[in-house]
């Protein structure tokens, strides 16, 4: 058996949880002796530079301007088409929604949320990709979901047969193990992860910190990826009066992902609605006590022992935040009990 992912998602995106989910699953296929062919000539995607020659070989083209993205389209598309009819592939695994099709070969396609469909302001292109979502899910053999939460979603909205779905969770490929509560070096910080747009309800938390004087006091926000900070973030701190001196915009290339997650105090998800929600592993994995929304797929993923605000409350969110930070014990509890959660998404 021959298994190829396609171009779509690698000339699109250097770093994304997408491209890491398929250079994650294309590493362990190989573990398990599958022969496996990853097909982008030219990529964007960092990630494939570590996967071995015999698997993959493309030209890193991240140094040309996203703009030029349709010709990359274009000469990708012809090569993969130009690959298939002279390789012996048993299966297609699709890494984004296309109206391209590409013979008679089975073809599997993995859905990692129904944001569009639920939130189509979020967007200004969203029925537009909602339609090519559903034209790519029509036309593959068979559909992987990253939750439960999501599939429930897809079937609703897009009347899919549940036998043509999977579940597969995701999970965390960083790890700190043995983290002390007192030897964090960012104990006055708590962190937010990812982008700050839409339904990831950054402005709720800013709200929530201008106005609770005991955060403001005693602690600050890290800020760790997503868009570089610019004007739309900076009049959300203006809307809530609050001092960018209270952030942190962290360098991700100076410090790591598990680094701030294993040293600060809190790690807090406010998002409105989330198909998987890597973070909330990550976090766990390693160390840090973490709180989140109590919507979509997280709570599937966090289970009972996380602790969880009402997202249409602000005032319940601080009450959340606030009994964590002011508490070892809790702090403490979290800790252990993420450590066990996470060991549940391999």
């Amino acid at each position: 058996m021959k298994i190829l992912f396609d171009y779509k998602i690698f000339y699109q995106q250097e770093y994304g949880g997408i491209s890491n989910y398929f250079f994650n699953l294309g590493k362990h296929l190989l573990n398990l002796h599958i022969d496996i062919q990853f097909n982008c000539l030219m990529y964007r995607a960092k990630y494939l530079s570590n996967l071995p020659i015999n698997n993959f070989r493309g030209y890193d083209v991240s140094f040309i301007p996203g703009k030029l993205n349709p010709l990359l389209e274009k000469i990708n598309k012809r090569y993969f088409e130009k690959t298939c009819s002279k390789s012996n592939v048993s299966i297609i695994h699709e890494t984004y929604y296309s109206k391209h099709t590409f013979g008679n070969v089975k073809k599997i396609l993995t859905v990692y949320d129904m944001i569009n469909e639920l939130y189509p302001k979020n967007n200004s292109n969203s029925q537009e990709i909602s339609n090519i979502k559903k034209e790519s899910i029509n036309r593959c053999d068979h559909i992987i979901c990253i939750s439960e939460s999501c599939k429930n979603d897809l079937i609703k909205l897009f009347k899919i047969d549940a036998s043509k779905i999977t579940v597969t969770h995701l999970a965390s490929d960083i790890r700190v193990e043995n983290v002390i509560l007192k030897n964090k070096k960012y104990k006055n910080f708590i962190l937010y992860v990812g982008s700050r747009r839409g339904y990831k309800n950054f402005s709720s938390l800013v709200e929530v910190f201008s106005k609770s004087n005991y955060l403001k006091n005693n602690f600050k926000l890290a800020i760790y990826g997503g868009e570089k900070f610019g004007s739309k973030d900076i009049n959300i701190l203006k809307k809530f009066n609050f001092s960018k001196d209270n952030i942190w915009i962290v360098n991700s290339k100076k410090y790591s992902l598990k680094d701030m997650y294993s040293n600060v105090s809190l790690f807090v998800y406010p998002s409105l609605y989330e198909g998987f929600g890597l973070p909330l592993v990550e976090a766990m994995s390693c160390g840090c006590p973490t709180v989140c929304s109590d919507v979509g797929s997280l709570g599937e993923v966090g289970g009972e022992g996380l602790k969880y605000f009402d997202i249409n409350d602000n005032s319940h969110m601080s009450y959340v935040i606030e009994n964590i930070l002011k508490s070892k014990e809790a702090q403490e509890q979290l800790i252990d009990y993420g450590y066990n959660r996470s060991k549940k998404f391999s």
